[in-house]
């Protein structure tokens, strides 16, 4: 499941703020197109996307669904 992720571009942002961002999660952890001190590594945990901030610290934990390639922020 994990090279399959290595080939998606995420659309990253906020509904908000009507900002958004390409993201592409590197093969080594690391994050591509996008840059924020909250989010400057990834990891996959069953199917659970996590974005981490440069200390490790989980920022962003989104339920990642392989077959769409669509990823979706968990409610808190």
């Amino acid at each position: 499941m994990q090279s399959h992720i290595l080939q998606i571009v995420f659309s990253f942002g906020s509904y908000c703020n009507g900002h958004f961002w390409f993201l592409v999660l590197c093969e080594d952890g690391t994050l591509y197109g996008y840059s924020h001190p909250n989010e400057r590594r990834w990891s996959l945990e069953g199917t659970e996307l996590r974005l981490h901030a440069g200390s490790g610290t989980i920022t962003s934990r989104y339920v990642y669904y392989p077959d769409t390639g669509l990823a979706r922020l968990h409610a808190a």
